[in-house]
């Protein structure tokens, strides 16, 4: 007995589609691609990329994990990114962005007829297709081509 609609099957995909995107936001973390140094300070942890705190980026929190967490909030917001950082990260994009793609095209093979109600297809895969197509259409790193 197989239990697998076509429903579930493109559900399963949309979910491995998004934690795929999760994970890959998890690894473009600065604390990820840069690699503070992270060492306790006084009652505190602190994440220091560069030399020194006058000359690096720096986070401090009560946890090596809260300290990480500002270290990336410190980047992001005080710290221009050096070019090696940015090219990573567009490269991990792009990957990103070519799943979506694969995923939209899949999604765009279906019909409404394809399911046993409108409603499964106007419910489920219609507002995935706006979704992916939004995703892609707002990230436009330079490497994408569609």
């Amino acid at each position: 007995m197989n239990c697998a609609t076509e429903q579930s099957v493109l559900n399963a995909q949309w979910n491995a589609a998004c934690a795929a995107c999760a994970a890959e936001d998890a690894r473009r973390a600065p604390h990820v691609l840069m690699r503070p140094a992270l060492f306790p300070d006084g009652d505190m942890w602190c994440a220091l990329y560069g030399e020194n705190l006058q000359e690096g980026v720096a986070g401090f929190g009560a946890t090596p994990a809260a300290a990480m967490e500002q270290f990336d909030w410190a980047w992001r917001n005080e710290q221009a990114a050096p070019a090696e950082a940015c090219a990573d990260a567009e490269v991990r994009s792009e990957t990103v962005l070519f799943a979506a793609a694969f995923l939209l095209a899949r999604l765009q093979e279906f019909d409404p007829g394809d399911f046993a109600a409108e409603r499964e297809f106007n419910g489920h895969v219609a507002p995935a297709m706006a979704r992916l197509k939004s995703a892609i259409e707002g990230c436009t790193p330079t490497a994408h081509k569609q």
